[in-house]
């Protein structure tokens, strides 16, 4: 039989194999869980040969085999990477706008409903990143609890000048 890299980028490589007989087939790929593979299309499980090679079960016959590389790592990664720019853009928002609380009217913290809100807000983010890794083994279930909180508070945060009256309330 035969084997032939037809293409290979940072996260998928394509092969086309042929074979009389089928088989096991080793390629001098690197193990790693998050590798994925398909014969024609179909799913087909990966495993490990000599323990630091993919290997994979082929039919006989003429196939094309893709291997492609999404681990659920790198998005648990690009989950808290988002969230925390989020903490960081409210956090830079709560000092601001302390300093223009104490331009505006000679004080940092004035104990508003909005700047109580906010605090609030932070609060959560804050408890979202110490708690995280005891919420869900899953990123993306607490990531969707975490987004959901957030979109309540930023409506409450935006809608609360018209229930609660204050520093911030100019209507």
């Amino acid at each position: 039989g035969s084997v032939k890299l037809t293409s290979y980028g940072a996260n998928e490589a394509r092969y086309e194999i042929e074979s009389a007989k089928g088989g096991m087939v080793v390629f001098s790929e690197v193990y790693y869980p998050g590798w994925t593979a398909t014969v024609d299309g179909a799913d087909t499980e990966v495993g490990r040969a000599n323990y630091v090679l993919r290997a994979i079960n082929v039919p006989a016959g003429k196939h094309e085999v893709v291997f492609t590389f999404d681990p659920q790592s790198v998005r648990d990664t690009e989950t808290v990477a988002y969230v925390a720019l989020g903490f960081l853009l409210l956090t830079v928002g709560l000092v601001l706008g302390a300093a223009w609380g104490k331009v505006c009217w000679g004080h940092w913290w004035q104990f508003d409903p909005k700047e109580m809100w906010s605090l609030a807000t932070w609060f959560v983010y804050a408890a979202y990143f110490h708690l995280r890794p005891r919420l869900s083994p899953r990123a993306e279930r607490a990531c969707l609890v975490a987004g959901a909180v957030m979109i309540l508070l930023t409506l409450t945060w935006i809608n609360l000048s018209r229930f609660f009256t204050g520093m911030h309330s100019y209507a």
